[in-house]
């Protein structure tokens, strides 16, 4: 009977929590700061993209962005061609250079030397296998108010058929909401680095990416040294302008690799609010997945589990709802509530492999 108490008193928490994310959604403004065309770069660190960079820098090639910019695409020692689909690209075009990485590896040393390299006031990142619309340089900069340090852009998935393609959009919509959310309610945590702008000369006052600890995570770690530096320093892009497209996973093996790698940061945190929330999702994963064995063996009733399972799914639902209409999507019920029932399992699996010394990403083993 008390673990039953217990399991629907976290329960009970996370709802409200969702609750107050989807309050912190909902109160997201519209910034436009018209007046504003600083110089932008847009920085794409790229490895191994042979099949995706042709059509991210045609997008990048038709902005409409009436101020000066410009494209730094920063090749992190592929093994493929993706330097002379570049270079192929590049000829005749002012706006679009190509750097090498000769000194380190991996996206940190990528994004550190295409910021190095330009003048630019604001910096835009993105990667090589991303989606971008004609206005998205333009909708990015709008975002920025006279106190605004960093802007973190909305992602969603390109739009592709299938299940597993589903339950990928439902996941990902899940963390790009919650970043988003909680910089609405002024206490940014997340971000992703496929749309992230920021002052270059912030990154350089808080001296970048120095004492980041793992492979993973520029974009956070960037968003959390910003964040201590500077009072409500960034806001989120919330406008359909500003969406930038990935491409889902194409099979379980490639998610699970992603998932590890990017769970890996978590240990490296320092931010209580952000450990506070990873460990209430993880007890709660913990709880749900050892539920169904509880009711197995007799040790809690089977309504209990429905009950808990039911109220969770109502609050995930509209929100997730939500943010998936903003990225011009529909949900699939079959796949929320598939999802539903193995989230707990692929979270609490995530996190205890994430302590592993090494992972593979881009054929390349990390650290």
């Amino acid at each position: 009977m008390m673990l039953e108490w217990v399991l629907a008193a976290i329960v009970i928490l996370y709802c409200v929590f969702v609750l107050y994310l989807w309050l912190g959604w909902e109160r997201i403004g519209i910034n436009s700061n018209d007046e504003f065309q600083p110089s932008v770069a847009v920085i794409v660190p790229v490895r191994n993209e042979e099949k995706n960079i042709a059509q991210l820098l045609s997008d990048l090639l038709q902005q409409t962005y009436q101020g000066k910019w410009e494209i730094i695409v920063v090749n992190d020692h592929s093994e493929d061609n993706t330097v002379i689909s570049v270079n192929n690209l590049s000829k005749g075009s002012i706006n679009l250079k190509v750097l090498e990485l000769e000194q380190g590896e991996g996206k940190k040393a990528a994004l550190t030397l295409g910021i190095e390299s330009t003048d630019s006031e604001i910096i835009l990142t993105t990667d090589g296998d991303c989606r971008v619309g004609k206005r998205w340089i333009e909708a990015m900069v709008k975002a920025f108010q006279k106190d605004i340090h960093m802007v973190s852009g909305p992602v969603g998935f390109v739009h592709q058929i299938g299940l597993f393609h589903h339950m990928q959009m439902i996941e990902f919509a899940s963390l790009i909401g919650s970043g988003a959310a909680l910089i609405g309610w002024g206490k940014p945590i997340m971000a992703n680095g496929a749309n992230l702008a920021f002052r270059k000369s912030s990154f350089e006052k808080v001296q970048g990416y120095s004492g980041a600890t793992t492979a993973s995570g520029d974009d956070v770690f960037l968003l959390h040294k910003i964040a201590h530096r500077y009072p409500n320093p960034i806001a989120f892009a919330k406008q359909e302008n500003a969406i930038v497209q990935t491409l889902a996973l194409s099979n379980w093996k490639a998610f699970w690799l992603q998932r590890k790698r990017w769970a890996s940061k978590w240990k490296a945190y320092s931010d209580l609010l952000t450990k506070g929330i990873a460990v209430l999702v993880f007890i709660l994963s913990l709880g749900l997945g050892i539920l169904p064995v509880l009711v197995a063996f007799g040790i809690v009733d089977i309504f209990t589990w429905l009950n808990l399972l039911i109220a969770k799914s109502f609050f995930d639902y509209f929100f997730l709802r939500s943010v998936v209409r903003f990225s011009e999507s529909n949900m699939s019920l079959t796949a929320f509530l598939l999802l539903q029932l193995l989230h707990p399992y692929y979270v609490v699996l995530t996190a205890l492999f994430s302590f592993g010394k090494t992972y593979t990403w881009k054929e390349r083993k990390v650290q």
